[in-house]
């Protein structure tokens, strides 16, 4: 586990930000933490990253900012980022349970992971991209199916650029049982249906 101690959690917290250590000092918070960290440290994919970062060879917090043929900039943070034969490796963490209650997270997270993919591949357009998603709780990778085609990507991060661009952006009320936003959401229609005709053109989620 990590820092049972009091004492010693209390010496640990004063190397952490200001705003991590009240929650570094809740003994529960540690326990769960050395659990999720125990069954990390026994996951094959986890020993792969630690000896990828012994050799120097993992990305950690990537940044990447380019410009896209027709305008906007594509800016982001890749969590974790390396390179082998097979291509470059995309990977994205996560606390949430591999299965939430809000099942639009996993749509959240597949379209994050292609914007991703996306910017790799207009960077190093001649490698292969591969992704994936790591959740921490359960200590498990998952690979989301396969990419759509590049072209088809690209123009959504237009279509969706010009959109924001616009302030075209309309309620999308039927997917707030599943959106992993809803409590935070401070839209005046949250949780109510879909009046006729509410869609547009531009089919964001």
């Amino acid at each position: 586990m990590i820092c049972p101690d009091q004492e010693e959690a209390a010496r640990k917290a004063l190397s952490l930000p200001p705003a991590l250590r009240p929650v570094w000092k809740d003994p529960g918070i540690r326990q769960t933490l050395g659990e999720w960290m125990e069954k990390m440290t026994a996951n094959p994919f986890c020993q792969l990253l630690s000896s990828l970062h012994d050799k120097g060879e993992l990305r950690r917090e990537f940044p990447f900012s380019l410009t896209l043929e027709e305008g906007p900039r594509m800016v982001g943070v890749i969590d974790l980022l390396w390179e082998d034969s097979s291509g470059i490796h995309i990977v994205d963490y996560k606390i949430t349970p591999t299965e939430g209650s809000r099942p639009a997270q996993e749509e959240l997270y597949r379209e994050q992971l292609n914007f991703y993919a996306l910017a790799m591949r207009k960077l190093e357009p001649q490698k292969e991209i591969r992704r994936g998603i790591f959740y921490i709780r359960q200590s498990t990778l998952k690979k989301p199916e396969e990419l759509q085609k590049w072209e088809e990507m690209e123009d959504l991060v237009l279509q969706t650029a010009r959109a924001a661009a616009g302030n075209i952006f309309s309620p999308r009320t039927e997917h707030c049982s599943g959106c992993p936003f809803f409590r935070i959401c401070t839209s005046y229609r949250k949780g109510l249906p879909s009046p006729e005709g509410l869609r547009k053109d531009i089919d964001i989620r």
